[in-house]
């Protein structure tokens, strides 16, 4: 070969090896900054990723809170439901007796009250008049 087309294919390979470099050269930047890029979201996600379980774990700590005080008030209303039932269980017994004795009080003065009534009723009336009328023995012509 000859001198001439040696050093003009080198010259044209050199030109071709050094426009494949800058190539390279370029995409190699462009490729870094993509990298920054990516790294940059990844770590924007991945810290918002961090305080979204942070979060999560504080909310789940409040839920089980809420969660035991919700059980200890339940606990709390059953027991002042059964001591309600309870007193009003006892209350209803007294009263019960309580009316018993009134009822009790009330026929006694009722029987009270229409012995008085008759007594009143008898005044003034002979006593063999009063035993033949409540006795049923007829009364005699005088």
């Amino acid at each position: 070969m000859d001198q001439e087309l040696r050093s003009y294919l080198d010259e044209r390979f050199g030109t071709l090896d050094r426009k494949i470099d800058e190539r390279f050269e370029t995409l190699d930047r462009k490729i870094d900054a993509l990298d920054r890029k990516f790294e940059a979201r990844f770590e924007t996600v991945e810290g918002g990723i961090r305080l979204t379980q942070v979060s999560v774990e504080g909310v789940r700590g409040e839920v089980q809170l809420l969660a035991e005080g919700m059980m200890g008030l339940e606990e709390k209303m059953q027991t002042l439901s059964k001591e309600v039932t309870l007193r009003l269980n006892q209350g209803e017994a007294a009263l019960a007796s309580y009316f018993k004795s009134l009822n009790n009080q009330y026929a006694d003065h009722d029987s009270r009250l229409r012995f008085l009534e008759e007594r009143v009723q008898r005044e003034g009336q002979a006593p063999l008049d009063y035993i033949r009328e409540r006795y049923g023995k007829p009364k005699t012509a005088t």
